[in-house]
């Protein structure tokens, strides 16, 4: 049984790409749409002289979920003219009969049935995850109810975006180590230091036995090697400046709401000219301004439909910014940071120092790499991070996952829009998951909402 013998995806054809069209993909000997073709022709025929007469059934799509036409597969037609008639006549025969597409949703049968929140609560949860709740409640219980593919990638053909980051993390972390040139204000050797370690890490994880690394994984390493060399330029600066790293790999952590919240610091730094410390964490982003996503004028729909219920409002969150906006949070890595570092006497921090929170960005260019973040957070500001929190943390073990205003809006992964009904996501959810939702909604309005 073949199914899905339609055009478009047998053969599959590539049409408008603004990179490598058809006529390029030819003259560089990669597969273009008639080599695809000629495959796909190649294996039908296989597969119907090796069985017997009509013990091969094709199976194709007329009519799409939208109500939209689908045209069968060219493979279909390419036959005489003496039977291309009636083949035609044939694959078109009932399309006055089509049956009306339901807009309901999918059979019970077909619907997501996803495992209930658990009754106990979580007893700790990384800082980082808060702001993917923040974000997206429902995507965020998807990860940990289904499993976040987002990482599975052939470790031979490339590096995964999240051993990328770590490749490139446990290098700088290796700068702090004792004996290493965290102190030198020579960028050139800062930059020796790097590539080698990063350099050794990608041949032994990429590598192989006899042979060199694939052509996507050099290109990877070249990019992870540029932004060594960004920040080994920074690095340079930093120390001509009187900054000092003078911890790595930091664990900060505090109770919110009866959860712990914890999260590593890749580094805190003391400037020996000013007094003045900071907390450091290291990003591989595209681009320093992601930060910006760190902070929203409009409320985050991981707090409900109602924040003000919960003592949160905007305020402006950095005191050094020239001129500060009032803002939501939406990540709360850095202001929690700020919290937990001041609380904890073992840093060695001084009572009234100024303590910055910063991203050490290193984007894809020097221009788009950098320090940013909060220069001197607000009081107001970390005191509306901490109930931000606190607010997310007790929807989280209350278990709400679905948005007052439905899934419509929701911010989802690919993955999991290919498996629900576009416009109405919720219809593609088994309706126990729903009522569960629904029920504990009730109970959180009917005890004082979360």
């Amino acid at each position: 049984v073949i199914a899905g013998m339609n055009e478009g995806c047998v053969p599959e054809s590539v049409v408008g790409d603004a990179f490598l069209p058809d006529a390029v993909r030819r003259a560089l000997g990669l597969p273009d749409n008639a080599r695809r073709f000629a495959r796909d022709a190649f294996l039908l025929s296989e597969l119907l002289a090796c069985r017997a007469p009509g013990a091969v059934r094709v199976l194709l799509e007329k009519i799409d979920g939208r109500g939209d036409a689908r045209k069968p597969s060219r493979l279909l037609l390419a036959c005489g003219d003496a039977e291309l008639g009636p083949r035609v006549r044939a694959l078109y025969a009932d399309l006055d009969r089509v049956p009306d597409i339901p807009r309901g949703g999918a059979d019970g049968a077909w619907r997501l049935d996803l495992p209930l929140p658990p009754d106990e609560p979580p007893a700790s949860l990384p800082v980082t995850t808060l702001a993917g709740y923040l974000r997206s409640p429902f995507q965020w219980f998807l990860d940990r109810a289904l499993g976040d593919d987002e990482a599975a990638a052939d470790p031979a053909a490339e590096i995964p975006p999240n051993d990328f980051g770590t490749i490139c993390h446990e290098a700088l972390e290796a700068l702090a180590a004792p004996g290493a040139p965290n102190e030198s204000e020579d960028a050139g050797e800062i930059l020796a230091f790097l590539e080698a370690r990063v350099r050794a890490r990608i041949r032994a994880r990429y590598g192989g036995r006899g042979r060199g690394l694939v052509a996507a994984v050099r290109l990877q390493e070249a990019s992870a090697l540029a932004r060594m060399r960004t920040f080994a330029e920074i690095q340079a600066g930093l120390v001509r400046e009187g900054w000092r790293i003078r911890r790595a790999e930091t664990l900060l952590k505090g109770s919110v709401e009866g959860v712990e919240i914890s999260g590593k610091a890749d580094r805190i730094d003391e400037n020996v000219r000013t007094g003045e410390w900071r907390v450091v964490d290291y990003k591989t982003w595209d681009d320093r301004d992601r930060w910006a996503e760190a902070l929203s004028r409009v409320p985050p729909p991981g707090l409900g439909g109602d924040p003000e219920a919960a003592g949160i409002r905007r305020v402006a969150v950095d005191a050094a910014a020239e001129r500060p906006a009032e803002v939501f949070w939406t990540d709360l890595q850095l202001p929690l940071y700020a919290i937990f570092a001041r609380g904890d006497p073992a840093l060695g921090i001084p009572p009234g120092a100024r303590v910055s929170c910063l991203y050490l960005v290193l984007g894809d260019s020097p221009e788009r790499s950098g320090l940013v973040g909060l220069g001197e957070p607000t009081p107001e500001g970390l005191e509306m991070a901490w109930r931000t929190a606190g607010a997310a943390v007790r929807r989280i073990k209350a278990g709400l996952f679905l948005p007052a205003s439905g899934l419509a809006g929701a911010e989802l992964s690919d993955a999991a829009r290919a498996i629900l009904p576009e416009g109405r996501p919720e219809l593609g959810i088994a309706p126990g998951w729903i009522a569960d939702q629904e029920r504990r909604r009730a109970a959180a309005d009917e005890g004082g909402r979360p």
